[in-house]
C-alpha cells in the first residue's frame, strides 16, 4: 500500500547548538519530515544572547558594536537564503512526491548554503522558474507554460524518473513521454488524449526547452536532437469540429432570462464576445478606451496576445446596447470572466434553448482510424467559438477579409479564413432567416441611425394590410382595429413593443413597434 505524503506538513526551523554558553555557537536548519528530524549547517555561527528563538533570527540594534551587528547581518541573509531554498526543496516535493524517499538527500543538496543556486533545483524547477520570472509573457501565457510542464512531470512521476540533470533528457525520454501520452495518460475529461493534444503536448515542450533553457542549460543542437521524434499523424480537421452560432441563436440565449444575476453577466458577456469578435482577454478592457465624442461610439483595444491596436465602431446595435445601454459602459466580472464563461455558458446555452446536433471525428490515443461521435450543439460550445461567431456573422453578410481584420486584428486572411465556420447551408439559413423571421436577424447599429419615415396610403383600405415594413429598428404593419390587440400580443412575443399608431384610415391603423432588447 502507498504511504501518502504531506508536503505541506513539512516543517523548518534554526536551533543553537549550544544555547548555556557565551561564546558563538553554531547555527543549524532542523526539517520535520513525517516525524524525522533532518539537520542542516547554516555555515554561520551567533552569539546565544543575541539569538531571538521566537522570531529566528539575531539581533541587530543600536546597543551592539558594529562587528557585532556586520556578523548578524551576514547571519540572516544566509538565513533567508536557506528559508528560500527550503521553499525550492518543499516544491519539488510537491512536484515529484516520490522523492520523499530520498529527502535528507534531496534538502542538503537543494538547502545548503555550500550549493551553487545553479546547481540547486532540478531541470523541472529550472523550467518553471524560468517561465514565471519572464518579463516578455503575459501571466495568462505563464499558467498555460506552467500546465504543460506539469503534464510533463506527471509523466516523470508515472515513471518513477527522478530528473537531476538536463543530461538526463534524452531522444528516449521523449520517445517515451510520447507513449504515454498516448497509451496512459487521461485527460480532465477521463479520456485518452486526442492525436492532435500529443503533439501539441511535446512540441510545445519543445518549444519552452528552447524559448527558456537554450542556451544556458541546454544547447539548441542538443534540443533538436531530444526532440527528434516523429510526430502521430493525426486525420482529424480540427477547425471541422468546430462550430460558430447562428443570428438566431445569438437572440435565443440573449432573450433568455437567467434565474442568477451572475449567469445573466455571463451571458451578456459572452453575447458581446459574439458581436465584438475579441478575444476574452481584450474583451475585459473593451470598456476602457470608449470615445462618444463625435456623435458615435469607438472603442481602442490593444489585444494583448499580439500587442495590436484594434479602434472600432460597434457592428451589431445589440453589442453597443449591452455595453453602453445596460451597464453603462463599465463591464461585470473582470478578472474572472474566463473562468466563468468556461465553466457555465453551455449549461446557459442548454437552458436558453439551444439545440440541434453536431457531427464530429476524434482520433484518440493508439487508434489509427477516425471515430464519428454526435454531439449537442449547445455542448460544442466554448470560450472561442465567440471569436467564430463573430467572424462567421459578418462573412454571411458579405464582408471580405481585409474589412474583418480590422475588427478581429488578425495580421493575415489565412487566420480569418481559419476562424470562419460559414457554409453554403449557412449562407442558406441565413437568406431564409431574413425572409420569413426577419425578427431574429441581428442588426447593424447604422440599420438604428435612419430616421424612420414611411408614407401613408390614401386609399380607405390600404393595399399593403397585414404586412410588415421594416425601417430601422421599427416594424410597421397596418391591421384592422379589432386585431390590433391580437397584433401587439404577437409582436411582443416576438421581442417588440407597442410604440403608437402611427395613421389611422377608417377601421385601418397603422402600427409601429420597435425592437426590445431589454427583454
Amino acid at each position: 500500500m502507498e504511504k501518502q505524503t504531506f508536503v505541506n506538513e513539512i516543517t523548518a526551523h534554526f536551533n543553537l547548538r549550544e544555547r548555556n554558553t557565551e561564546r558563538p555557537t553554531n547555527l543549524y536548519m532542523v526539517i520535520n519530515v513525517d516525524g524525522k528530524q533532518i539537520k542542516i549547517p547554516t555555515g554561520v555561527k551567533v552569539y546565544p544572547h543575541h539569538w531571538n528563538r521566537k522570531k529566528q533570527m539575531p539581533l541587530v540594534s543600536t546597543v551592539l558594536s558594529e562587528n557585532d551587528n556586520r556578523n548578524n547581518g551576514i547571519i540572516i541573509n544566509r538565513l533567508k537564503q536557506m528559508t528560500k531554498n527550503f521553499n525550492n526543496f518543499k516544491e519539488h516535493l510537491n512536484d515529484n512526491p516520490n522523492d520523499i524517499e530520498r529527502a535528507k538527500e534531496l534538502a542538503v543538496e537543494i538547502i545548503s548554503p555550500k550549493t551553487k543556486k545553479a546547481a540547486v533545483l532540478m531541470p523541472m524547477a529550472i523550467l518553471k522558474k524560468c517561465i514565471m520570472q519572464s518579463l516578455t509573457i503575459k501571466d495568462s501565457t505563464k499558467k498555460q507554460h506552467i500546465s504543460g510542464v506539469k503534464v510533463f512531470e506527471q509523466f516523470l512521476n508515472d515513471r518513477h524518473i527522478s530528473l537531476t540533470s538536463f543530461d538526463m533528457v534524452t531522444l528516449d525520454l521523449i520517445t517515451d513521454y510520447q507513449t504515454w501520452l498516448q497509451t496512459e495518460h487521461i485527460n480532465p475529461k477521463g479520456k485518452k488524449n486526442a492525436v492532435w493534444t500529443i503533439n501539441k503536448q511535446v512540441r510545445g515542450l519543445k518549444s519552452l526547452f528552447n524559448v527558456f533553457l537554450v542556451p544556458q542549460y541546454m544547447s539548441k543542437s542538443k534540443v533538436e536532437d531530444v526532440f527528434g521524434i516523429k510526430h502521430l499523424k493525426n486525420k482529424v480537421d480540427r477547425r471541422s469540429n468546430e462550430i460558430a452560432l447562428r443570428d438566431d441563436e445569438i437572440m435565443m440565449l440573449y432573450n433568455y432570462k437567467p434565474t442568477t444575476v451572475q449567469d445573466e453577466q455571463i451571458r451578456d458577456m459572452f453575447v458581446l464576445n459574439c458581436l465584438t469578435g475579441q478575444r476574452i482577454s481584450d474583451l475585459e478592457q473593451l470598456d476602457l478606451h470608449i470615445d462618444s465624442t463625435l456623435g458615435f461610439d469607438t472603442v481602442s483595444v490593444v489585444q494583448q496576445k499580439t500587442d495590436t491596436k484594434v479602434e472600432f465602431e460597434f457592428v451589431f446595435e445589440l453589442a453597443r446596447h449591452i455595453l453602453m445601454d445596460k451597464y453603462n459602459g463599465s463591464l461585470p466580472l473582470k478578472g474572472k470572466l474566463d473562468r466563468l464563461i468556461k465553466t457555465n455558458i453551455q449549461r446557459i446555452a442548454k437552458e436558453a434553448g439551444i439545440c440541434g446536433t453536431v457531427t464530429k471525428q476524434e482520433q484518440r490515443g493508439t487508434d489509427t482510424s477516425t471515430q464519428t461521435i454526435t454531439k449537442e450543439r449547445w455542448e460544442c460550445i466554448k470560450t472561442h467559438t465567440a471569436r467564430r461567431t463573430f467572424i462567421s456573422l459578418l462573412k454571411v453578410r458579405g464582408w471580405d477579409d481585409t474589412r474583418i481584420m480590422n475588427y478581429s486584428g488578425h495580421r493575415d486572411e489565412k487566420m480569418v479564413d481559419y476562424y470562419c465556420k460559414l457554409t453554403s447551408k449557412d449562407r442558406k439559413a441565413f437568406e431564409v432567416l431574413k425572409r420569413e423571421h426577419p425578427e431574429k436577424v441581428l442588426r447593424f447599429v447604422e440599420d438604428y441611425t435612419t430616421e424612420p419615415t414611411i408614407q401613408a396610403t390614401t386609399a380607405s383600405v390600404p393595399s399593403n394590410l397585414g404586412e410588415e415594413i421594416r425601417i430601422g429598428s421599427s416594424i410597421y404593419v397596418w391591421v384592422h382595429r379589432t386585431e390590433r390587440l391580437n397584433k401587439i400580443a404577437e409582436m411582443y412575443e416576438r421581442v417588440y413593443h407597442f410604440e403608437k399608431i402611427d395613421e389611422e384610415q377608417g377601421n385601418y391603423q397603422l402600427l409601429q413597434f420597435t425592437e426590445d432588447y431589454t427583454r
